[in-house]
């Protein structure tokens, strides 16, 4: 890119000292710019300075095409940082999505622990109190309320199980990506 704008400048300024020469006499045997007389008036000193206009505007064209050829460069890098960018959001996010489905397991572990924690409180009083209560029948609806909350504590050790599973998994997952 740099060698491109530096050709194209090099053959601006080489065709302008090109034409300066030409008209100077030192190249071409035609007329030259020494042999002219001085203009006489404001119109014959406007029409000699065209050459110049003329050499300055080439030179404006020449460095407008450069400007454009800057900003070509500097779009296509800001295009590829944008999609650059972009990807990296979306890794963001996968993480991001990847983290809070951890984060729920863990949570959901944590209250299912407690829950069941709960519960073997619960079972060992009904145990003392069954182990107290003096009339059969109450040992009998204490025997009944400790086999119901005794499946409960086997459901929620299940649950607990199939949760550390599936975020062992995601664990699992998520450092075969990293």
């Amino acid at each position: 890119m740099r060698s491109l704008i530096s050709l194209i400048l090099v053959v601006l300024i080489g065709l302008w000292i090109l034409s300066l020469l030409v008209f100077l006499g030192h190249l071409g045997g035609g007329s030259t710019l020494g042999n002219l007389k001085l203009p006489t008036s404001t119109g014959e000193l406007g029409d000699s300075l065209v050459i110049v206009e003329t050499l300055f505007s080439s030179l404006a064209v020449g460095l407008a095409l450069v400007a454009v050829l800057f900003q070509g460069r500097e779009l296509r890098d800001s295009a590829d940082a944008q999609r650059d960018q972009a990807k990296a959001l979306v890794h963001q996010l996968r993480r991001q999505e990847e983290a809070t489905l951890v984060q729920g397991y863990s949570a959901q572990l944590q209250v299912l622990c407690q829950q069941r924690e709960w519960f073997e409180l619960i079972i060992g009083r009904l145990r003392e109190e069954r182990d107290q209560a003096a009339k059969p029948e109450v040992r009998q609806i204490k025997q009944e309320k400790l086999e119901a909350f005794s499946g409960r504590v086997r459901e929620l050790g299940d649950q607990i199980k199939g949760v550390e599973g599936r975020l062992a998994a995601r664990l699992a997952s998520l450092e075969n990506t990293s």
